[in-house]
């Protein structure tokens, strides 16, 4: 059964995290924004980037980047075409996905993982 939180744990190596467990494995989401010194007229004091994240998967004890889709894909190789169908019938695009599209695709990783 899936357990979707929307709570922050501190994880050794990456910081503060919000995280999103499956029996077997948990996705870690880091949330980041840099400072810009880059001063304007309209910003005297510099400025803050957008917010982006990384993305980590923990399977095993271990973290794996997987920010970027093929390096996710990587990650459950053997289930690779199975995701990708997925993916495209749920219009799931990785890169953008929010936590509702996360939870699902952990969801569907959770069944066929068995």
């Amino acid at each position: 059964e899936l357990v979707f939180t929307k709570k922050f744990i501190n994880t050794p190596g990456l910081g503060f995290t919000e995280f999103i467990k499956t029996k077997d494995f948990q996705i870690l989401i880091k949330y980041h924004k840099r400072f810009l010194t880059k001063v304007s007229e309209d910003n005297p004091y510099g400025e803050y980037t957008d917010l982006s994240r990384e993305l980590y998967l923990k399977i095993n004890g271990e973290l794996i980047d997987v920010t970027k889709r093929t390096n996710f894909l990587k990650a459950f190789k053997e289930k690779k075409k199975e995701i990708k169908a997925f993916m495209k019938t749920k219009k799931i695009k990785y890169n953008k996905a929010d936590y509702k599209e996360l939870n699902e695709l952990m969801n569907y990783l959770q069944t066929i993982s068995r």
